[in-house]
């Protein structure tokens, strides 16, 4: 018996990977997943998830590392050995991917472990499941899973059927982890009321430019002497700029600097919230960074374009409930179901971003 056999599935040669992922998960994939990169991280990803719950049931709570690459490469490098070729990232992207999401929790000293099942509500009765658990698990609500990319999202369903099934709900704000501050103001607002302290800027320091029309959140070298060079934005008689100072390659802290007539102080940002705080100033200047949503004819799904590399909350959302198209033009563009539509636009909204709605779009 092969390793696929074990698993009940019976490979074809050469393989189907549509057929093959639709068997390993008990779910039709033909519509959910449109090309062969996504079948093929949607197959590695329920690979992962079988693997490290087929590890929990013999009594394993975690997984090294490296144990469970070794199963995933078992089941799978007969069909897709491309994946586990020394020079392919694709293994580590996943495993990156559903810590991202939830489904995996890293631990220390390279162990995983499943995240706990629980369900996130991404419209009306639309849920994204989150969970380290196979989507075999939930046969129950076989019939309402949809596959994507490297997630599943649950439709058709309510909070009581999940709770029925024994299945937990999490706050989307919580899951996304959005800050308590909800506007552009209250971010800002939030930030200046937490300690502030005196910091020795250097040249190496670098100020927040504003979006110059472009993609990316220009940097330039900060120059005490030519305060003009980055974003200064009038706040409350305060005229507030964002700056970071490198920590090592590729790593920084960030600093909010504020200026009250001869008086200067800083606010330390957290990582995770930089981009937040970029988007705040840019709608605070009066020039907002501009997501476009185009909602299709049949009114089943919206493409969303944006102007600007995705904060972690948008980005964690949109790789959830989405599809990503690409990148052209200084813009990225994603397909959404059109039941996330609604908390697209907030999110967007609570970050500063100027939203415009296009109806009857080709998607």
């Amino acid at each position: 018996m092969n390793n696929w056999e074990r698993l009940g599935i019976a490979p074809a040669d050469p393989p189907n990977l549509a057929e093959l992922l639709s068997e390993a998960t008990g779910i039709g994939v033909a519509e959910s997943l449109r090309n062969e990169i996504e079948i093929k991280d949607a197959l590695l990803a329920e690979c992962i998830r079988i693997a490290l719950y087929s590890a929990s049931v013999e009594g394993m709570a975690s997984v090294f590392h490296r144990r469970l690459r070794s199963w995933v490469s078992r089941k799978l490098k007969s069909v897709l050995p491309e994946l586990f070729l020394p020079e392919s990232s694709d293994y580590r992207d996943t495993i990156e991917k559903l810590e991202f999401l939830g489904d995996l929790i890293e631990l220390a000293d390279g162990y995983l472990m499943p995240g706990h099942p629980r369900c996130v509500q991404a419209g009306p009765g639309s849920y994204l499941l989150v969970s380290g658990h196979p989507t075999r698990a939930f046969q129950t609500l076989s019939s309402k899973i949809t596959i994507t990319r490297f997630g599943r999202r649950i439709e058709n369903s309510s909070d009581e059927e999940l709770a029925h099934l024994g299945i937990g709900l999490q706050q989307i704000d919580s899951y996304l982890e959005i800050p308590d501050a909800k506007t552009p103001q209250e971010v800002v607002s939030h930030i200046l009321s937490t300690s502030h302290q005196q910091v020795p800027v250097s040249s190496t320091w670098e100020v927040y430019r504003d979006k110059q029309g472009g993609y990316e959140f220009y940097w330039t070298t900060y120059d005490v002497r030519r305060t003009g060079l980055g974003m200064v934005v009038d706040h409350e008689g305060m005229k507030l700029s964002l700056l970071r100072e490198p920590i090592g390659q590729n790593y920084w802290y960030y600093w909010l600097q504020v200026v009250s007539g001869s008086d200067k102080w800083f606010h330390r940002v957290a990582s995770k919230d930089w981009k937040w705080v970029c988007l705040a100033l840019d709608r605070l200047s009066g020039r907002p960074r501009e997501a476009i949503i185009v909602v299709s004819e049949s009114g089943s799904a919206f493409r969303l374009l944006i102007g600007f590399s995705p904060f972690k909350a948008l980005f964690r959302w949109l790789l959830a409930v989405g599809r990503f198209i690409g990148r052209k033009s200084g813009r990225e563009e994603w397909e959404l179901p059109v039941s996330g539509l609604e908390q697209t636009r907030k999110l967007l909204e609570s970050s500063g971003v100027s939203v415009r709605l296009v109806e009857g779009g080709v998607v």
